[in-house]
């Protein structure tokens, strides 16, 4: 028999678990391993997914410089004189 709405309610209400301690373990222990493996392997990593990060970098650079360069005209930097 499944449990009336109200039932359950009373249920979850009289009933609770402290995951804090097991998600905290959890994450330290994901962060210690996250850590070896990529101090053991960093030049893999870095061959594998480097590029991407340059040129995510550039793309960022490129319109900063893109929205500077909308609003101070290039003779400013580089007088013809």
């Amino acid at each position: 028999m499944a449990p009336t709405p109200g039932q359950l309610s009373d249920w979850l209400q009289g009933n609770s678990t402290d995951m804090s301690g097991a998600i905290s373990g959890a994450v330290a222990d994901l962060s210690e391993n996250m850590n070896r493996f990529l101090n053991e392997n960093w030049r893999e990593v870095t061959q594998e997914v480097g590029p991407t990060i340059a040129d995510a970098i550039s793309e960022v650079f490129r319109r900063i410089l893109s929205q500077i360069s909308d609003l101070i005209p290039w003779e400013y930097f580089f007088p013809s004189s």
